[in-house]
C-alpha cells in the first residue's frame, strides 16, 4: 500500500519507481599523465536527497486537489510504500486529465526533506 500522509495513492502500474538517491559522487578529469593512469580525480559531495516518481490516478478530482494543495504549500508528510517511510514533499506534479467518468491521472514527483 502506497500512502501520502494518511492518503492511500493509487499507482499506475509499470510506472512506479522506489526510493532512489544519487551518491554524490564527481568525477573530475585532469591533464593525462601517460596512458595507464586515470586522468581524473574523483571527489564525494554526499548523498543526494531520496526521489520516488509515479503516474498516479484519483477517482474524484477533490482528491487531487489535496494534492495540489500540498504541492503548493510545500507541505510534509510521510509517503510510505511498504519497504520504506520518508518525510517528502511533492517537487512535481503535474495538472491532473480525466480519462474518463471520475478517473484523474497525474505524473508525481516526492524529494525527502
Amino acid at each position: 500500500m502506497y500512502t501520502w500522509g494518511t492518503t492511500n495513492l493509487k499507482i499506475t502500474p509499470g510506472t512506479y519507481s522506489p526510493c532512489h538517491a544519487t551518491n554524490g559522487l564527481i568525477e573530475i578529469e585532469i591533464l593525462p599523465n601517460g596512458t595507464v593512469n586515470p586522468a581524473s580525480i574523483i571527489q564525494q559531495t554526499g548523498r543526494g536527497r531520496m526521489r520516488v516518481n509515479f503516474e498516479g490516478f484519483t477517482t474524484s478530482y477533490a482528491n487531487y486537489k489535496t494534492l495540489r494543495d500540498d504541492y503548493i504549500a510545500l507541505t510534509q508528510r510521510i509517503f510510505a510504500d511498504g519497504n520504506d517511510s520518508l518525510t517528502m514533499i511533492i517537487s512535481e506534479l503535474s495538472p491532473a486529465t480525466m480519462i474518463v467518468n471520475g478517473k484523474w491521472e497525474y505524473s508525481i514527483t516526492l524529494v525527502e526533506v
